[in-house]
């Protein structure tokens, strides 16, 4: 609370004694018959709070111009004066006995001087909040149309027509439990674009299709609202998840049948790199007169090459086995987290574990 607005408050309950105050038409007033009046007048004189008095004697004291741009309301007036124009100020309450309650618009917090006084408080900050929901009900990136000629905020569904949130000038506040978290969680909601649909839906749903709903009532309801909502999301997008998972699926399975072709097609090539040479080899030595000699050399020349394509083998079978592994492990985290069928996984998995397992007895023979 600004350190001006607490001074101004500690002057005046310092200098007069509430049980001197009435409250009537909307303003505090001294009364003519309290005790020691005009010493009274001589302590506001000093601190600055100005009066005047009224046909009965009385000395109405001007609150307002005491704390200048600062809003003031009375706790038995303000359902009549507050709406959506003062969400976004600092405003104070007073009940009749003095008792305050301070909104920081800027830290958007609630003070007061008296914690005891519950009704007062949760009355004082619901209004607010109230209103707080009502502005971002009516805002243009939540409802399709506000029409305040007939107090309505209309929501549009294809599927399901046209829902109306109805309130009233004069709303019915609870003074027996606070708004506040329920409140902000819708908020939250109306301005997630990702969210606010499953909001406008659970809206039809909760009313049973009656296509109606006052504001007070919505807010008694805003709690399974918000649940519905927020369950209703997690559902469609771990449907999402789901498609998502299963589309990766199909592609690690491709990627994995890619790798063994390709690692399949390399061993072929190979071993058919084997009859070419050894019948290029013979016509060599058909041809030549130095037979002997010809023939000990492409002997060498196939041992040696049939050493190499061993070595080859080997290092493809590696290249299978590190395949094998990693198949196990992707495999293993789309089982996991995918949420899809165990049937679908398991198919998939057979398919490709077949195709490693038979290309690396290939290997081995």
């Amino acid at each position: 609370m600004n350190y001006s607005i607490k001074n101004k408050i500690s002057k005046i309950l310092e200098n007069i004694d509430s049980s001197d105050l009435d409250f009537r038409n909307n303003s505090f007033v001294l009364k003519a018959s309290s005790k020691n009046l005009d010493e009274s007048l001589l302590k506001l004189n000093n601190i600055g709070l100005e009066y005047e008095e009224d046909i009965d004697e009385n000395i109405v004291l001007k609150f307002q111009s005491y704390f200048g741009d600062l809003k003031i309301f009375y706790y038995s007036t303000i359902l009549q004066i507050f709406d959506e124009a003062f969400l976004m100020n600092d405003f104070i309450v007073f009940d009749n006995n003095l008792n305050w309650i301070f909104f920081d618009s800027e830290r958007k917090l609630f003070e007061t001087n008296n914690s005891q006084n519950i009704e007062f408080y949760n009355f004082s900050s619901n209004i607010y909040y109230y209103y707080l929901l009502f502005d971002n009900l009516k805002s243009k990136k939540f409802c399709d149309h506000f029409d305040d000629a007939h107090n309505q905020i209309v929501i549009y569904s294809e599927k399901k027509g046209i829902f109306k949130i109805v309130y009233n000038n004069k709303p019915t506040i609870l003074n027996s439990e606070i708004y506040k978290e329920n409140i902000l969680n819708l908020i939250e909601i109306i301005k997630n674009l990702e969210l606010k649909m499953f909001l406008k839906n659970n809206l039809f749903s909760i009313t049973n299709n009656s296509l109606k709903i006052d504001i007070s009532d919505l807010i008694e309801k805003s709690e399974d609202l918000y649940e519905n909502s927020i369950r209703d999301y997690e559902l469609y997008s771990k449907k999402f998840e789901f498609d998502k998972f299963k589309d990766n699926l199909y592609k690690e399975k491709e990627k994995f049948f890619i790798s063994i072709r390709e690692i399949i097609n390399k061993i072929y090539s190979q071993a058919v790199s084997i009859p070419v040479l050894i019948s290029a080899s013979t016509l060599a030595s058909y041809k030549l007169p130095n037979e002997y000699f010809i023939n000990t050399l492409i002997l060498l020349i196939l041992i040696a090459y049939s050493i190499f394509y061993n070595k080859i083998l080997i290092y493809y079978l590696k290249d299978l086995k590190v395949l094998k592994k990693e198949f196990k492990r992707d495999f293993n985290i789309i089982e996991t987290k995918s949420g899809l069928d165990k049937k679908i996984i398991s198919n998939e998995k057979k398919n490709i574990r077949n195709k490693i397992n038979s290309s690396l007895s290939f290997i081995k023979t």
